[in-house]
C-alpha cells in the first residue's frame, strides 16, 4: 500500500454541511467521506493507526463513577412522588392509618 490518496476532490464535502456547520456524514458520497477521513476502502495502516493513536488518543469514553443512593433518590425527586408523601404524613397526623 502506498499511503494515502485522494480519492475526490476537497470540495466535495462542502455541499454536505448543516447550519451548525457539521458534515452530514450519511449524506456525503463515500469518496469524499474517505478524503475528508484521510483513509482508504482498506482501512489505516498500521503505522497510521499507531500515529492516530499517539495523536488523538484512544477511542474511549471516560468511566463515571454512578452514585446509587443518589440515583435511587432521583426517583424521588417529580411531583407524584411528593403528592404521595404528602399524602402519607396527613394519614399519620390524622391517624387514618389504613389509608397510610
Amino acid at each position: 500500500m502506498t499511503g494515502y490518496q485522494p480519492l475526490a476532490t476537497p470540495n466535495d464535502t462542502k455541499n454536505y454541511v448543516n447550519e451548525a456547520g457539521q458534515i452530514e456524514w450519511a449524506a456525503i458520497p463515500l469518496n469524499a467521506a474517505l478524503d475528508k477521513l484521510k483513509t482508504t476502502r482498506e482501512g489505516l495502516s498500521g503505522e497510521e493507526a499507531e500515529r492516530r493513536l499517539i495523536e488523538y488518543g484512544p477511542n474511549a469514553l471516560p468511566k463515571v463513577e454512578v452514585n446509587r443512593l443518589m440515583v435511587f433518590l432521583g426517583f424521588m425527586w417529580n411531583p407524584l412522588s411528593w403528592a404521595m408523601e404528602v399524602a402519607a404524613i396527613l394519614s399519620i397526623i390524622l391517624l387514618d392509618f389504613p389509608d397510610f
